[in-house]
């Protein structure tokens, strides 16, 4: 999968597809995207598995940053672009994330990564998701 210009080139649609990761295991993933005001996106991520919800998240997507709010920590944590695809997570605090999404045309793939802090990020979930009515 190709790096993409921009993050806010993705086209807006329902997008469906499969999670796997070492920490997600193997579920579904159901990702709506919307454009908003200030050519924005915002991006309602869920992954269901067989028994039931396992993550929920809402992001906001401008130029630069992520907003982000999911199941799993308190509030909205803020992501940096550090490359054409990376996005790292807030410093300090138990845990260091980082989102690597890429989107070739046909695919959008949204990969969390994060490990206890000092120690080195891995891959821990990847869903793997195309427009549903392409």
């Amino acid at each position: 999968m190709g790096a993409m210009r921009s993050l806010t080139d993705l086209p807006a649609g329902l997008y469906r597809g499969q999670v796997s990761g070492a920490e997600s295991g193997s579920c579904e993933a159901r990702m709506a995207v919307a454009r908003i005001p200030g050519n924005c996106l915002a991006v309602d991520y869920e992954a269901v598995g067989a028994d039931g919800v396992q993550h929920v998240e809402h992001t906001l997507v401008d130029e630069t940053t992520l907003y982000v709010a999911h199941s799993e920590a308190p509030g909205v944590q803020v992501f940096q672009k550090t490359a054409d695809d990376t996005f790292d997570g807030p410093p300090g605090g138990p845990y260091e994330q980082r989102l690597v999404i890429s989107w070739d045309g046909e695919v959008l793939a949204w990969a969390w990564h994060w490990a206890a802090a000092g120690e080195e990020l891995r891959e821990q979930s990847r869903a793997t998701t195309r427009l549903a009515d392409a």
